[in-house]
């Protein structure tokens, strides 16, 4: 390799910016939050919903710079129809939050859906 190859590998590498360490948030459903207002954020949230007979739920991940955000990025739903049956459902939420958007897991439905894993990545 020469000496200007090695000099611009080398800068690529010292401009590379890696992730910071993720961290697990306290995040409710139904309540709107600002990940980071400078960085994008990976939002990864797994979410258990428990439904009996003849209930169901339904849980989105809306994110955009408006309060409370409005688009829907991605959903879990869970519906149990039989009699006498019941489910139980986790799945996981993902998205790549720009920065300053606001983010909200709006839940709806009989069912009872909470979070059971969260975890939040800054990403540069």
């Amino acid at each position: 390799m020469g000496a200007a190859t090695y000099r611009r590998v080398m800068t690529w590498f010292k401009a590379r910016r890696y992730p910071d360490a993720p961290v697990t948030p306290s995040r409710a459903l139904d309540s709107t939050f600002t990940p980071d207002a400078a960085k994008w954020v990976l939002c990864t949230y797994t979410i258990q919903i428990v439904a009996a007979a003849g209930t169901s739920a339904l849980v989105e991940l809306r994110s955009d710079a408006a309060t409370p955000p409005t688009t829907v990025r991605c959903s879990v739903t869970l519906s149990v129809t039989g009699a006498g049956d019941s489910d139980t459902v986790q799945a996981q939420l993902v998205y790549l939050c720009p920065p300053g958007d606001n983010v909200r897991l709006v839940s709806s439905g009989t069912a009872t859906p909470t979070i059971a894993h969260q975890t939040e990545t800054a990403m540069m």
